[in-house]
Formats: structure tokens, sequence, C-alpha cells
């Protein structure tokens, strides 16, 4: 375990944490010196200095100072914890000096780090210790840095001490989808709550067929077109504190079929974009024509500067009057082990 350790009074740092004021111990000015009184003294009184019991002024201590010492590694590590949660780590200060530290203050920190609790007052006697519990609660994927500072008054005014920590926000985020089932929502809602509309003007919710819960989406009818094209788009980079998605792994998963067996096809696709919507990467399924529930699946790592990922939801006509394209329970979520 290492310690940090501040002086003050004035007092520079060495190896000891005490003061390079100290002076050496001395029971009178002559001894050392090579000085003597002028008297006649046995040889006996040279070792005077030495004698524990001698009485008078404390020899040897220099200026008396509080010394505060915070547990745990120089620096600190919480390691990896998982985005929406929160891990917790109590520090324990000790004044190890010969002074009270006086006007004792817990500060620092700096989001995702927060003190939860402390029963550090405003004073700290010598061989005392109070306890500092410190939160660390990432919202987002990356590194973090902080530090836990106890600002104090000694014999020379305002000093501090300080422990650096480190973590990491990691994880799985849950679906990022908004109505990723059609359950928010009506036939007289184009496109459904939570989604747009690329291609064909008729995308709704409806109960008609369903794979889970009471709706699905329904890519619907839309004179004179083929294709039928629904997304959502997800603000990937503000997923993490680097400025973009990159490294962060991507997995969906969506149920799709078609009214009849051999009738209108149907397919998911994810796709990569940057901050100026370019396509990065696109990645799409296979087509489906089936009158049963298909679950299609898939997982990639964003591409550096991926600024938003879209999950496509698409019908291609075929034959009959409208596109009978059902999607239900698309999700989407990212995961970044760091």
């Amino acid at each position: 375990m290492v310690a940090v350790v501040l002086a003050v009074a004035g007092c520079s740092l060495n190896t000891t944490g005490v003061g390079s004021d100290r002076q050496p111990e001395l029971a009178h000015s002559g001894v050392g010196t090579g000085a003597t009184s002028g008297l006649d003294e046995p040889d006996s009184t040279s070792g005077a200095a030495d004698d524990p019991s001698e009485s008078g002024p404390s020899a040897g201590t220099g200026s008396p100072v509080p010394v505060l010492v915070i547990s745990d590694d120089e620096i600190f590590e919480f390691g990896g914890q998982d985005i929406g949660t929160t891990a917790e780590h109590t520090f324990v200060i000790t004044n190890e000096g010969s002074r009270v530290a006086m006007d004792l203050a817990v500060g620092g920190l700096g989001k995702p780090f927060t003190v939860h609790s402390s029963d550090c007052e405003s004073v700290l006697a010598p061989e005392d210790t109070c306890r500092v519990v410190v939160h660390f609660a990432p919202e987002l994927f990356g590194g973090y840095e902080g530090q836990l500072e106890v600002a104090f008054e000694g014999a020379g005014g305002a000093d501090s001490v300080v422990r650096p920590f480190t973590g990491r926000g990691v994880g799985t985020t849950g679906n990022l989808l908004r109505n990723g089932g059609g359950e928010q929502g009506s036939l007289d809602e184009h496109p459904p709550l939570g989604w747009e509309s690329l291609a064909g003007a008729s995308w709704a919710s409806t109960a008609e067929l369903s794979y889970m819960g009471d709706y699905s989406i329904f890519a619907g009818l839309a004179a004179g077109s083929d294709e039928f094209i629904l997304f959502q788009s997800i603000d990937a980079a503000g997923l993490t504190n680097w400025g973009d998605a990159e490294g962060v792994r991507f997995y969906y998963r969506a149920y799709h079929r078609g009214w009849d067996l051999n009738n209108d096809l149907t397919q998911v696709s994810v796709r990569f974009s940057d901050a100026q919507e370019q396509e990065l990467e696109q990645h799409p399924t296979g087509i489906y024509s089936s009158n049963t529930w298909m679950e299609s699946t898939g997982d990639h790592e964003a591409p550096p500067r991926t600024h938003d990922v879209q999950m496509f939801l698409e019908c291609h006509y075929v034959s009959g009057y409208e596109c009978g394209g059902y999607f239900d329970e698309v999700e989407l979520w990212a995961e970044w082990s760091g």
C-alpha cells in the first residue's frame, strides 16, 4: 500500500514525510559543535542529550505539524464499471503528524466521481482517522480520471493532500431503439412513434399480426411504391466520452415476416455514418420471404468516425395491393469492454 503524505508549516517534503527544517537533536547549544562551556564538567555530560528521561523542552522534534495520509495505492483504480451502475470505495484519512489538522474540507473529484458520505469533521487530531466514501457511476463508455482532495490548516497555513484515481465505463446498454415493437402507436399514425420513413408513407403500428405483445410494425399500402423503408437513427457518439463510437460493438435483433408465403420480401440492416451523415458501412441481412416469423441477428464494430447508427426495416413489394411486411421486437444495443 502506498500513501501520499503532505506536511505543512512551509516544510519541503523528504522521504520521511517530515519537513526539511527538522533540527539535529540537541540537549544544549554546545553539543556536537566542538564548543565547550569553559567549565570542568564530567565527560558523561556529553551524552546527556540522548537520555530520554531528561526534562525540559522537547529535543529533536522540530516544529510539530499535521501530516495527513490517504489510504490505498498511489493511484487507486476503480477498474471497469458497467454504465448505469455504481461502484464505491472507502478512503481512510489518517493524521500521522504531531499537531491537530484544522479546517478539514473534502473536495476534488469531478464527474462521474462523487462523495457519497464522509465522517470527516473540521478537526483531525494526531493518530485519529476519518473516512470518505466515493462513488463511481459512469453514464458513458470511456476512461475517467479524478482525485480526492482533503484541504486543511496546519502550522504554516493552508495545505492539502490528494489521492488520484481512475475508472472505466464499460458494459452493455439496453435497447437503444424507441418503440421497437410497435406497441406505441396505431394504424392512423404514420410512421410509428420513434421511427422515420425513407420510402413508403404508410408505415404504421398494427394489431393484425404480432410476434410478441399486441402490436407489430407494418409496411402497409403506398400507391406506386415498390420499396418501403423505415429507419431509426441513434446518436452513437453520444454513448462515449471520446468523441465517436469507434471500437463500440453494436448488436441487433429483429423478427420479421411477410403476409403470405413467397409474397412480399422483408429484411433488416444496420448502417454506420459519420457526423456529416456520410455512410461508412452498411450491413444488410438476407432477404426473407415467408409467412412465419424470422429472427435476424448480427453484431458489428463501429468503424472510426462513427457518429450515428441507423436501423433499417425494409419491405420489397412483389404483388398484391400492399407491401405485407411485418416487423416486431426490433432491438439495437451497444457494448464496450474497454
